[in-house]
C-alpha cells in the first residue's frame, strides 16, 4: 500500500491567551523604578508629538501667540475672562504703585532743592547756571559719548573641555606614578603586568609572583622587589597579596611601632578572633596595651583601592509617602519631578478637519498611543497606592510602635486582598520606596517570613526578630557577651520560638560578630 504524499490546507480553531499592547505597556510601566519611569516618559515625549508636558506649557513664554498648538489648556470662557480681569487688575495696581513712587521721589527732591520753573526763560537760564555740566561731560565730550570697546582675544575664552574633570581609576592613578618612577626596563615590564591585574580593592589576587616570573622569563626575586616597591605607591598597600602584607606596607610607610608590626606579622588571626589575652601573653604585654595597639590597627585601611572604586552612589526618591494626619496614617503618591502628561487638543481638531488619509492615519495611531500611555501611567500610580494602603492596613503596628512589631506577610496575602496576581504585587514592590515617619523603606521590606511564637503567642516577622536580637546584644555586658544559645533562651522567654542556627544567620546578616568576637577584655 503506497503513501499518498501531498500538500493540503487545514483550518483549526483553538483558544489561547494573548496580552494586548495596552496590557504589555501597563506591565512594563509597573516594574519600572522611578528613575527608569522618568526616562521612559521623556522618550515618549520625544517620539510622540501628540503628548505634551503640562509643566513645560505653563512655564512657556507668556508673550507667545496663543492661537497655535500651544493653546491646549482646557478652560471655559468664564475662567478665561476671570484670568483677563485679574491681569488688568495687576497692571492697574502696578501703574498706581509706580505713580505713587514717582510722586514720592518728586516730593523728596522738592524738599531738598529749590523748585525751578523750567517753563519760564528765567527758570531755564537759572537751571543751566545751577548744573555743572563740565563735571558730568568732561573735557572730551563731543556731543555723544560712546562706550569703551573691550577687545577679547580667543585666548580669553575657556574651552568647555578644559573645565571637565574625569574621575581616575585605580589603574590610571598607579600608571601615572609608574611613569614617574625610576624603574629599569625589566622592572617596568613587570610593573605593567602587576598593575593590570590589581583588583578594585587594591589586591593582587589574579596571579602570583611565580606566574609573572614564568610569563616574562625574569628572576623571581626581581618580581618580588617590584611588588614591594609598588606597595609604597599611593594608596599605600596596593599590590598586596593578603591583608597581612597590606597592613605591613602601611605600617612601614607610616613608621608605626615595632609592637604593632609584630601583631600584624604574627598575631593577626588571633586579633581577628579577639584572642587578646593570648596575644598579650605571647608578646609579654598587658591586655590593656594590646587593646591600645588593636585600636591603632583599626586605623589602617584594609581596602586601599576602594577610594578609586568605580561604584556609583545612587540616591533614592520615594514613590509614595505615608503621612500622619490628625492621628491617622494616610498614603499619598509622590508626583514631584514626574512630567505631567496630556494629549494635545490641537491635533484632535486638526484630525477632524484633515482630508489627508495618510496623515489622518498617522495622527490616529499617535493619538491612541498617547492615550494608552497616559492611562498606563495613571493605572501604575493607582496600583502602587492601593498596594501601599493594603500594606499599611496589615502593618499598622509597625508604623505605631516600630520594626519589632512587624507582622509576617507574603505577596499572596496582598494579592488576595486586592484581587491581583502575585506577579503584579512583586512588580509593584520591586525598586519602589516609601517614606514614612520612621524612615525610608523599600516596599519589599514589609514582606517577611514567619517565625512561630511560643506558648500561643502571635507569630512574628523575621525582621522583627532581627530587631529583638539586635536590642538584646546592644544591652549585653561587653565583658560577658551573650552566646547564640543564650539569645535563643532569652527570645523564648519573650515568646519567640527560634533555632540557634537561625539566630546565628540573622546575627551574621546584620554584621554582628560572635560572642567571642564581641567580648571586651578591658
Amino acid at each position: 500500500m503506497g503513501l499518498n504524499l501531498g500538500l493540503s490546507l487545514i483550518q483549526n480553531m483553538k483558544q489561547e491567551l494573548r496580552m494586548s499592547p495596552q496590557i504589555q505597556l501597563a506591565i512594563r510601566h509597573l516594574q519600572l523604578s522611578r528613575t527608569e519611569l522618568i526616562e521612559e516618559i521623556n522618550r515618549e515625549l520625544m517620539s510622540n508629538p501628540l503628548l505634551e508636558d503640562v509643566e513645560s506649557m505653563s512655564n512657556s513664554d507668556p508673550n507667545k501667540n496663543e492661537s497655535g498648538p500651544e493653546k491646549t489648556i482646557d478652560l471655559d470662557q468664564h475662567e478665561i475672562s476671570d484670568s483677563r480681569v485679574s491681569r488688568r487688575e495687576r497692571r492697574r495696581g502696578q501703574a498706581e504703585r509706580e505713580q505713587q513712587s514717582n510722586s514720592q521721589s518728586q516730593q523728596v527732591q522738592a524738599s531738598e532743592t529749590q523748585v525751578i520753573d523750567l517753563n519760564s526763560a528765567e527758570g531755564a537760564h537759572e537751571a543751566r547756571m545751577e548744573m555743572d555740566w563740565d563735571k558730568y561731560l568732561g573735557d572730551d565730550w563731543n556731543g555723544r559719548r560712546e562706550m569703551d570697546t573691550i577687545r577679547v582675544s580667543n585666548e580669553d575664552y575657556i574651552a568647555p573641555e578644559t573645565t571637565y574633570v574625569k574621575s581616575r581609576t585605580l589603574q590610571e592613578h598607579l600608571h601615572e606614578q609608574l611613569i614617574l618612577s625610576h624603574f629599569t626596563d625589566s622592572e617596568r615590564e613587570i610593573a605593567e603586568v602587576l598593575l593590570n591585574n590589581i583588583d578594585d580593592d587594591g589586591y593582587l589576587r589574579a596571579l602570583t609572583a611565580e606566574e609573572v616570573s614564568n610569563l616574562l622569563q625574569l628572576d623571581l626575586e626581581l618580581v618580588e622587589e617590584v611588588i614591594e616597591s609598588i606597595q609604597q605607591f599611593d594608596p599605600v598597600g596596593v599590590c598586596s597579596r593578603d591583608l597581612r602584607e597590606c597592613f605591613l606596607a602601611q605600617c612601614k610607610m607610616l613608621g608605626l611601632s615595632a609592637h604593632l608590626h609584630q601583631i600584624i606579622d604574627k598575631h593577626l588571626q588571633d586579633v581577628e578572633r579577639n584572642r587578646l589575652p593570648l596575644v598579650a601573653k605571647a608578646m609579654k604585654l598587658s591586655v590593656a596595651k594590646v587593646s591600645e595597639l588593636v585600636e591603632e590597627l583599626k586605623q589602617l585601611d584594609p581596602r586601599p583601592g576602594s577610594q578609586y572604586s568605580s561604584e556609583v552612589m545612587t540616591y533614592v526618591t520615594p514613590d509614595v509617602y505615608v503621612d500622619l494626619v490628625e492621628g491617622e496614617y494616610k498614603v499619598r503618591v509622590n508626583d514631584f519631578g514626574l512630567p505631567r502628561l496630556k494629549v494635545n487638543r490641537f491635533y484632535r481638531e486638526m484630525l477632524r478637519k484633515s482630508s489627508d488619509k495618510e496623515g489622518e492615519k498617522y495622527v490616529v495611531e499617535r493619538l491612541k498611543a498617547a492615550e494608552w500611555f497616559v492611562k498606563s501611567l495613571e493605572q501604575r500610580k493607582q496600583t502602587i497606592v492601593r498596594v501601599m494602603e493594603c500594606i499599611l492596613e496589615v502593618q499598622q503596628e509597625f508604623f505605631l510602635n516600630g520594626p519589632e512589631y512587624l507582622k509576617p506577610l507574603v505577596l499572596r496575602q496582598i494579592a488576595e486582598r486586592l484581587d491581583l496576581h502575585e506577579s503584579t504585587i512583586s512588580r509593584v514592590t520591586s525598586n519602589k520606596y516609601v517614606y514614612t515617619p520612621r524612615g525610608l523603606y523599600e516596599l519589599k521590606f514589609f514582606f517577611n517570613s514567619k517565625i512561630q511564637g511560643g506558648d500561643g503567642n502571635e507569630d512574628l516577622a523575621g525582621e522583627a526578630v532581627k530587631m529583638k536580637i539586635k536590642r538584646l546584644i546592644a544591652e549585653e555586658n561587653p565583658r560577658k557577651p551573650l552566646s547564640d544559645q543564650k539569645l535563643v533562651k532569652l527570645l523564648s522567654e519573650d515568646g519567640v520560638s527560634i533555632a540557634r542556627r537561625t539566630v546565628a544567620k540573622y546575627r551574621e546578616a546584620m554584621g554582628i560578630g560572635s560572642s567571642s568576637q564581641r567580648r571586651s577584655h578591658v
